[in-house]
């Protein structure tokens, strides 16, 4: 009788465990919360992408990464970090317009027109500009550039994270103590959220995303408002930002844990102007905010 008991509560348990695995609440890669479709939000498997490209001729494009310009107008597919120099990157735009262009190194970041705008092949021998301009990024730091192509930061030293412009990369716009993980730009003004700070080290469930608002005050850069991101659920683990609305306040926020208990993974949707945060299931291998869904036509031509 006890083992049937345990058998059954096992059964039961790995029900819960398929139920939240594949529960539908993503329909042709449009978002649902509440049976009500958030609005510019896509996601994405890994495979339907994979298919995607396949279809479109572009297969030889694996493994790949994706990002997308501030417009939210395109998708931009490249090789992983590393794997080939001068690979092409396939640029998916609206109204099925696809078209590549070839990569001037290994990790390559454009701007809303789709030109390069930085690069580089090892971040430790710097990364060049389009202008030219040589800018050394520190051992073990991070680089990023916001999906414009025009604002840049460097973390120049544990926990000091520097801002600039890609049109004008030697002149520093402000210094930050933080360290930087996503940038972004809306409304003439940069918002830069670093990675989560564990307040707690013995309990992940308390940590925080910081995110700093920064505006331009006469010829000066500040920091015009800084938000601190919660840490979402009940369950340790880890959470990062995913992407940020060009439309609304929200950030896509993801909460990952390693294998058992990946199946808890999930998204979250956390209003900067309102400091709501709502799930909204289990995440997806890529999530974006975009003006619609550009994979849906090239992979419907073949």
């Amino acid at each position: 009788m006890i083992k049937l008991l345990k058998l059954g509560l096992s059964g039961i348990f790995i029900v819960i465990i398929l139920m939240w695995q594949n529960c539908c609440w993503a329909v042709d890669n449009k978002v649902y919360q509440d049976e009500k479709i958030i609005p510019h939000l896509f996601a994405y498997k890994r495979d339907y992408l994979l298919k995607m490209l396949q279809r479109s001729g572009h297969g030889d494009i694996s493994p790949f990464q994706v990002s997308r310009n501030n417009s939210g107008t395109s998708l931009y597919f490249q090789r992983e970090y590393g794997e080939h120099k001068g690979d092409k990157i396939l640029v998916i735009s609206k109204n099925a317009d696809l078209k590549t262009v070839i990569a001037p190194a290994n990790i390559t970041f454009l701007n809303d027109n789709g030109e390069f705008v930085a690069w580089f092949d090892n971040v430790q021998n710097g990364v060049t500009f389009r202008n030219g301009a040589l800018k050394q990024v520190p051992l073990f730091s991070r680089f990023d550039v916001d999906p414009s192509g025009e604002f840049y930061f460097i973390e120049v030293q544990p926990g000091v994270t520097e801002i600039g412009t890609t049109e004008k990369p030697d002149k520093t716009l402000i210094t930050l103590h933080m360290k930087g993980y996503k940038i972004f730009t809306k409304n003439n003004k940069i918002y830069i959220f670093d990675y989560f700070t564990l307040i707690d080290r013995v309990n992940c469930k308390n940590s925080i995303i910081i995110c700093d608002i920064i505006a331009k005050s006469n010829s000066d850069y500040i920091v015009e408002d800084e938000i601190l991101i919660p840490y979402p659920s009940s369950l340790s683990g880890s959470f990062d930002i995913v992407d940020f609305d060009q439309w609304s306040d929200n950030v896509l926020i993801k909460v990952s844990r390693d294998m058992p208990f990946s199946f808890f993974n999930a998204w979250y949707l956390f209003d900067l102007k309102s400091k709501k945060m709502t799930k909204i299931g289990k995440m997806r291998d890529y999530g974006f905010f975009l003006e619609e869904d550009v994979t849906i036509a090239p992979a419907k031509e073949y």
